[in-house]
C-alpha cells in the first residue's frame, strides 16, 4: 500500500468518525446563541407591549361605559379609568385618563408608555380611544 492510500484511508475513517469536526459545536453556539437570545428577548418585549396594550384599551373601555350612563360624569368616568389601572397591572407607565362628553357622543382616551427590558429605554407610546353615543332616555 502506497503513503498516498494509507493517507485517505485515515482520513476518510476519521471524516466518518467525525474527527475533523472537534470544536465545531462551540463555534456554532457563539454564532447561534446571541440570535436565539435576541429572538427571546424581542417575545418578552413583544409580550409586554401587547399587554399594555389591551390594558390601555380595557381602561379605556371603563372609562366610557362610566361616562355613557344616563348619570356618568367626566370626573366620575376619569376616576374610574385611573382605578382600572391601579389595579390591573403595571405595564402601563404614565397613564393619563380623558373623557369628552356631549350631548350624544363620549369618548375616553387613555394614553401612556409600555414598559421595556432595558433599564433608561423609554417604551412604546400607547393611546387608545373609545367612542360612542351616551345612554338617553327617549319616551
Amino acid at each position: 500500500m502506497s503513503s498516498l492510500s494509507v493517507f485517505v484511508t485515515a482520513v476518510l475513517a476519521r471524516c466518518r468518525r467525525g474527527g475533523h469536526e472537534r470544536g465545531d459545536s462551540l463555534v456554532e453556539m457563539i454564532l447561534v446563541l446571541p440570535v436565539f437570545g435576541g429572538m427571546f428577548f424581542a417575545i418578552v418585549q413583544g409580550a409586554i407591549w401587547a399587554d399594555a396594550r389591551n390594558l390601555a384599551t380595557a381602561a379605556a373601555n371603563t372609562a366610557y361605559s362610566n361616562a355613557r350612563a344616563y348619570d356618568g360624569t367626566t370626573t366620575g368616568a376619569t376616576d374610574a379609568g385611573y382605578q382600572f389601572l391601579e389595579t390591573s397591572g403595571r405595564n402601563l407607565d404614565g397613564a393619563v385618563v380623558t373623557v369628552n362628553k356631549t350631548a350624544t357622543t363620549v369618548t375616553a382616551t387613555v394614553t401612556g408608555h409600555s414598559l421595556t427590558l432595558i433599564p433608561g429605554w423609554f417604551g412604546t407610546d400607547i393611546t387608545r380611544t373609545v367612542t360612542g353615543p351616551v345612554e338617553r332616555w327617549v319616551d
